[in-house]
């Protein structure tokens, strides 16, 4: 991961950078952990993009944002795949042996347990990408970061 300081300057909404950055990874935090928005997500940091004309720390982080955000949305699709796959309507239950149901069952159960763990995981990344920005320091995650740089026209140092 590669880490560079910024100084305090404004964005083009009129906050400082830091600020409007914090604020919206929390939007990004907030839409994410609701039932069915959370697959969509990623238009917040589209959004800001769109909106920010001067600073490229803001832009940097929504880039990296909406990559994050994307592949939480990926995830958390598969997860629903999966659970679409297992579910079985009260008929089909009913003739089933308990056995098999609970395996079923419980492997629904765990599906949703793991994608509740990786939503979880999602945001903590997203919060200590927030926390980042509210110092100025331009975090850049493996991979992702790269691309942020170039898209929100970085020059490499």
């Amino acid at each position: 991961m590669k880490d560079t300081a910024y100084p305090p300057h404004k964005s083009s909404v009129g906050l400082n950078a830091n600020l409007f950055t914090l604020l919206f990874y929390a939007a990004m935090i907030a839409v994410a952990w609701l039932s069915f928005s959370k697959y969509f997500a990623w238009v917040v940091p589209i959004v800001i993009f769109v909106i920010e004309r001067n600073s490229k720390f803001v832009k940097f982080y929504a880039v990296q944002g909406f990559f994050v955000c994307l592949l939480r949305s990926v995830v958390a699709g598969l997860f629903s795949l999966l659970d679409g796959a297992l579910t079985r309507s009260d008929v089909e239950l009913a003739a089933m042996k308990t056995a098999e149901k609970d395996r079923i069952l419980g492997a629904r159960f765990f599906a949703n347990d793991i994608d509740t763990i990786v939503g979880i995981a999602f945001m903590v990344v997203l919060a200590y990408l927030a926390l980042m920005a509210y110092g100025y320091i331009q975090r850049e995650l493996p991979g992702v970061g790269t691309i942020a740089r170039k898209l929100s026209k970085i020059e490499e140092e």
